[in-house]
């Protein structure tokens, strides 16, 4: 019999209302960016009346994955939004290199508009001695796989563990990729858990 320890969750879900939430976060984008091929917004959105409803939204799907991991909110609080900023990219070439989102317990992305010929969602194996010893497989699954690419449907949105390291693979035509990605924590960790770049 054969056990599976310590497995790392993904959430994933349409939006229901994504032509709305994608058309309030265009306009927004269309306003605020500085029309580069890349560009990344300040890190506070979930503070804007226009990104309210999405919000509203990504608060309300996150009970699942709060159900799944058991987290008592009771002791720590209620979970909350405490960073939320807009992806914008135009050039295929462009990567962002692999991150975390520290301080936070959850992190996510809504995919605004996702091109299939722009850069995917790449998630890498965040044990740490996983690549000691790495022996050609016969076939990859998920067991052997050091990294995961996540083709997203445009109009989803995701929830992982905030410590699960991902990055953005470069694309193979410009076109326009469009996401919103946000964390959420803890009330008792908000103060701590902002983003610890930008503003």
């Amino acid at each position: 019999m054969r056990t599976d320890l310590f497995p790392t969750p993904l959430w994933s879900w349409p939006v229901p209302d994504h032509q709305k939430f994608a058309h309030a976060v265009k306009e927004w984008t269309l306003k605020e960016s500085d029309h580069t091929e890349r560009w990344q917004s300040r890190n506070d959105l979930h503070t804007l009346e226009e990104f309210a409803p999405l919000c509203e939204f990504i608060l309300k799907r996150a009970g699942k994955p709060l159900k799944d991991l058991a987290a008592d909110t009771e002791r720590h609080g209620r979970l909350v939004i405490t960073g939320m900023w807009v992806n914008h990219t135009k050039d295929h070439r462009v990567q962002h290199e692999t991150h975390t989102h520290p301080n936070n317990y959850l992190a996510g992305i809504y995919y605004v508009e996702a091109p299939s010929t722009m850069g995917k969602t790449i998630f890498i194996d965040p044990r740490a001695g996983a690549s000691a010893i790495v022996p050609r497989p016969a076939e990859n699954n998920a067991l052997n796989a050091m990294q995961q690419v996540l083709h997203a449907n445009e109009g989803s949105v995701i929830f992982f563990p905030a410590y699960l390291p991902h990055r953005v693979s470069g694309g193979t035509e410009s076109a326009q990729r469009i996401t919103v990605s946000f964390n959420l924590s803890f009330l008792d960790g908000a103060t701590m858990a902002k983003p610890l770049w930008g503003a």
